[in-house]
């Protein structure tokens, strides 16, 4: 999924339980991958909590449902660092 110029992605949006069109979100690119999504609210508050990630919320109007909450969530450059690490096996 792709994130906008500045870096930032969706990680939720909340949809009503019957809605027919979807966007895509963090969240479900893990579902995807099959990642258990279950307390993902959770792992972003411990990752907002240790600076690793910013975050914005806020609603956004999309055309099928009106106004929906949304969550978009970025690396701080010190979350970017650990990734980095992460990512070399360190």
């Amino acid at each position: 999924m792709p994130a906008d110029e500045e870096g930032w992605r969706v990680f939720l949006l909340e949809f009503p339980v019957a809605d027919p069109v979807r966007y895509p979100t963090v969240l479900d690119a893990l579902l995807a991958a099959g990642e258990h999504a279950r307390g993902m609210r959770s792992t972003v508050r411990a990752l907002l909590n240790r600076g690793l990630v910013g975050s914005v919320e806020g609603v956004v109007r999309l055309p099928e449902n009106g106004w929906t909450p949304r969550l978009r969530v970025q690396l701080t450059e010190l979350g970017r660092q650990v990734a980095g690490q992460a990512a070399a096996g360190g």
